[in-house]
């Protein structure tokens, strides 16, 4: 037990330090006007969504089904390079599925 007695001791005093600069920290204004608006938010809970999203939800959807602009050109992720990007942007046809060479009318742009 007298192994433990500074250890207690210091712990004493660093926690009293500790109190001394909490609550010297808490007198700040700043720190005072986050606790009042702190407190205010728990009251009032949660802000209630607005019924406008069902709308906006509709225009998300339109956005998706858009193709990509720019970088990647929405190529569907890592894998697919400027050739298949290109190809998936070209071939708006579903008889064209798997991605044929029998489509002449798309730009030959297997030549780079």
């Amino acid at each position: 037990e007298e192994e433990k007695k500074p250890y207690e001791e210091k712990a004493k005093e660093l926690k009293a330090e500790y109190e001394t600069e909490k609550a010297e920290y808490e007198k700040h204004p700043a720190v005072q006007k986050f606790k009042k608006a702190e407190k205010t938010i728990a009251k009032s809970g949660k802000p209630k969504s607005k019924p406008k999203a069902k709308k906006a939800v509709k225009k998300v959807a339109k956005a998706k089904k858009a193709p990509a602009k720019g970088r990647g050109g929405g190529g569907g992720g890592r894998g697919r390079g400027k050739k298949a990007a290109a190809a998936a942007a070209d071939s708006d046809s579903d008889s064209d599925v798997m991605g044929s060479d029998s489509d002449s009318s798309s730009s030959d742009s297997d030549s780079d």
